[in-house]
């Protein structure tokens, strides 16, 4: 089956063109499209959805046909020759915003849910979609808005005691509270984009102690070389892979030595090792079971920043039997609980459910509960927004003109009505909108 959507003021006419009488609106009919000769195209379903309940807002008629494409081209020419054009991308979506259907964070949701590659990159958009991520932006800004109104009030009317009479220690814990609940949208805002762009775990350690081998297992592909020479990695090798609900960017980078022989291209490689190591969420050190804990695994472990989440594997542990002892030690080094250092072999498997496991749960820790589907410039809002905040609050307590107060909290606003789509720039709808489907 193929269908074809029409919207705006004449689809019901372009419709009866083809199909004869439509039905009410939302029931399904049984028509026979025909060109403007009378001609048969094709037998298939017509349903309309009369404005303002249809997606876009406007009047949408579908006509759902046969799916060969002689069918469909011949239906989709005949559309066009009685008055529609082909959509842009993302326009039927566009006309939805500019019709009131939805806001723009709700719009971008959609292409969200579209690309989701997780059920937790998809249950994120879901919950952007229902509208709720909207709403309690609009409450805050709202609340902004109350507070500006009472201090331009004291500009417009500064005679009216009973307007210029403000409750200094009120206003800063209001606008205290509201940058404290903006924080924490900033926080969520991060964590779901991060959760659509994939939690970056890279592969560290020593060179042979089979990092591309592990790597290769645990995506189910040959992505990484593997050779018995020293320094085969250089660049980064990534490879994407669900984990649990996540979506995981494994990378493989070059192993790290120390030594006065490195040319300077291996050089190069573990300096973008380091890199990659900073830019990740989570570091994956491997090492080598049978040969422990040496002095040049330390030296790699100490380029992990502080802080930073940290499994280690103990690959090769075929060639040797597990040794609680040293897996303690290596804990007890690395700074971590010992359920985080997990004997593995690349080779026979051993391990591999359990590292698994334990990667899924150490990326569920990176989690901070429920998020929305979020782009960059959600959290450039919000870090505008509290930016203001902060400044509006700075220039109250220090007792500066009352209008830059309320300039602040108006910046403050806008910042917040830019991700809902209430004041945002036509360069910035346009971007929106041209990263859609056609169709969407």
């Amino acid at each position: 089956m193929a269908i074809i959507r029409i919207s705006g003021p004449i689809a019901c006419d372009v419709a009866e063109s083809i199909a004869g009488n439509i039905p009410s609106h939302r029931i399904a009919a049984l028509r026979t499209f025909r060109n403007s000769s009378g001609e048969a195209i094709d037998t298939g379903l017509v349903i309309p959805f009369l404005q303002p309940n249809s997606y876009t807002g406007e009047d949408v008629v579908e006509l759902q046909c046969h799916g060969g494409p002689a069918v469909v081209t011949a239906l989709f020419s005949e559309v066009c020759s009685a008055g529609a054009r082909p959509a842009e991308r993302g326009e039927f979506t566009e006309r939805a915003f500019l019709n009131g259907q939805l806001d723009l964070s709700q719009a971008e949701a959609i292409a969200a849910l579209i690309d989701a590659e997780s059920q937790a990159a998809r249950k994120a958009a879901l919950r952007s979609l229902d509208g709720s991520y909207g709403n309690l932006i609009r409450d805050i800004a709202d609340r902004i808005l109350e507070l500006r109104s009472r201090i331009e009030a004291t500009l417009d009317f500064p005679d009216e005691e009973d307007i210029t009479d403000f409750n200094k220690p009120y206003l800063i814990n209001e606008l205290c509270e509201i940058n404290s609940e903006i924080n924490g949208l900033l926080q969520r805002a991060e964590n779901g984009l991060k959760l659509r762009s994939g939690y970056q775990i890279s592969l560290v350690g020593r060179p042979n102690v089979g990092k591309s081998k592990l790597m290769n297992v645990l995506v189910g592909r040959e992505s990484s070389i593997v050779t018995d020479t020293e320094g085969t990695t250089r660049d980064l090798i990534r490879e994407r892979f669900e984990c649990n609900t996540q979506t995981v960017d494994l990378v493989d980078t070059a192993g790290i030595r120390f030594s006065e022989s490195i040319n300077s291209i291996e050089l190069e490689g573990i300096r973008r090792a380091q890199q990659q190591i900073e830019e990740s969420d989570i570091a994956l050190l491997v090492i080598e079971l049978h040969k422990g804990l040496g002095e040049d695994d330390i030296e790699v472990l100490r380029l992990i920043p502080e802080g930073k989440s940290l499994i280690v594997a103990c690959n090769k542990a075929d060639l040797c039997d597990d040794r609680a002892s040293d897996l303690a030690y290596i804990a007890d080094n690395a700074g971590i609980d010992e359920a985080r250092v997990i004997p593995v072999s690349a080779i026979s498997g051993t391990g591999l459910h359990t590292l698994r496991e334990i990667i899924a749960d150490v990326v569920a820790d990176s989690d901070h509960g429920d998020v929305y589907a979020s782009e960059q410039r959600h959290v450039d809002s919000f870090s505008s927004c509290k930016s203001h905040l902060e400044a509006a609050v700075n220039a109250y307590e220090r007792e500066y003109d009352i209008a830059i107060v309320a300039e602040h909290l108006r910046n403050a606003q806008n910042s917040l009505s830019e991700i809902t789509g209430h004041v945002t720039p036509e360069h910035v709808l346009d971007s929106i909108f041209s990263k859609f489907c056609i169709g969407k």
